[in-house]
């Protein structure tokens, strides 16, 4: 995933597996692994501010600014 973003020149770049997932955000030409802007368990986004931080981070609003 990490390959991809860097090829379609992503801002974002999300990955998850089954148990959580995770958004990095470029900075300065990199993706810091292990600094995430968003780490969240798959349960966890049943939570109404869990789940509004990542829908804000991810919004076509944010993304396009």
């Amino acid at each position: 995933g990490l390959s991809y973003a860097r090829m379609m020149k992503s801002s974002y770049f999300v990955i998850c597996d089954k148990h959580r997932i995770i958004v990095y955000k470029e900075n300065k030409g990199h993706f810091n692994r292990f600094n995430p802007i968003f780490e969240n368990h798959w349960q966890n986004l049943n939570n109404a501010d869990t789940f509004r931080q990542l829908k804000l981070l991810i919004s076509k609003a944010n993304i396009e600014n």
